[in-house]
């Protein structure tokens, strides 16, 4: 029998010894720390300067410039406003103009973005699964594929894919754009793969006992277990769509979104639009939605996926 000498719960001296060794920072994770530190409180001073700019009066903001500290003297909601009021696209057509305004912009992104986020979750998840689960010969390859399209990097694929969509009659089309979102060549990939190489195969094979099929299998066992890292997973994908103007823009123009409009408002010739507090307004008006998906989902968000990639 052994007994743990002046350590609790069970442990011995040389690995409480060794316990307290890992907790100890060395110098390169302190220079780490530091930076990491350093780079959280850049972009918390961009945020909290855009927030109390953007509550800034514009007159008095252009005639004496930008100031520091929160504008008591100068403080207003009005930006939030003009900004709701006057944002706007103009979209051209043979038939005329029409202008898209803020409750639109808003909707449109939230079909776009969540549309899109959620197929390519599905096709990655589904993708990943097959080749974890089942041992076909083209799984290794698929899997290459992904590593292989993750390093070498994709530039100027914007003009064939507007090529490929206007011959096949899907430019300006949601349906085509989001048929161009069903890929599983993503950092995503390996994350579901490896949580699906850590789940036991025993569910799948007692579900075939009772006489379940393989697509059963997935939608009744294999999906629930991955519900948690499939939620994560979709909302950093509808983060990333909601933030994107530059695809939606070119390859879906009679479909403008927030972010579209955000881009737009340099090009504005709105003179409500021209204070430079307004158009931060503006900017800080696109990003309730995704404050709002960080302060509801922030531990699925920063935690799942780390838990789900080390399971493989």
């Amino acid at each position: 029998m052994k007994f743990s000498v002046g350590i609790p719960n069970g442990r011995t001296a040389g690995q409480g010894r060794m316990r307290r060794r890992k907790r100890r920072l060395g110098p390169f994770d302190c220079i780490l720390l530091a930076l990491l530190l350093l780079f959280s409180a850049v972009l918390m001073i961009v945020l909290i300067w855009s927030a109390i700019t953007s509550l800034t009066n514009g007159n008095a903001y252009e005639l004496e410039g930008m100031k520091y500290g929160f504008p008591v003297e100068y403080f207003t909601f009005e930006n939030y406003k003009t900004a709701y009021l006057h944002l706007k696209i103009t979209l051209y057509s043979a038939a005329g103009s029409v202008e898209v305004y803020t409750p639109q912009l808003f909707l449109n992104s939230l079909v776009y973005a969540a549309g899109s986020a959620l197929l390519i979750s599905f096709v990655t998840c589904t993708v990943a699964y097959l080749t974890s689960k089942y041992p076909f010969k083209p799984s290794k390859i698929i899997y290459n594929v992904v590593l292989i399209v993750m390093i070498v990097p994709i530039v100027g694929e914007l003009p064939s894919m507007t090529q490929m969509l206007t011959r096949v009659g899907l430019y300006d089309n949601l349906f085509g754009l989001l048929l161009m979102r069903a890929s599983f060549t993503n950092m995503y990939f390996l994350v579901f793969y490896a949580y699906f190489k850590g789940i036991p195969w025993s569910y799948g094979e007692s579900a075939f006992i009772d006489g379940a099929g393989h697509l059963r299998v997935y939608l009744r066992i294999v999906m629930p277990l991955a519900k948690s890292i499939f939620l994560t997973v979709f909302l950093l994908n509808f983060i990333v769509f909601w933030n994107e103007y530059q695809i939606p823009m070119v390859l879906l123009p009679s479909m403008p979104t927030i972010a579209q409009g955000v881009y737009s408002v340099r090009l504005s010739f709105d003179s409500a639009l021209a204070y430079t507090p307004s158009k931060i307004a503006v900017g800080v008006l696109a990003c309730i939605p995704i404050l709002v998906i960080f302060c509801a989902f922030n531990r699925r968000l920063m935690g799942n996926l780390s838990v789900g990639g080390l399971k493989g």
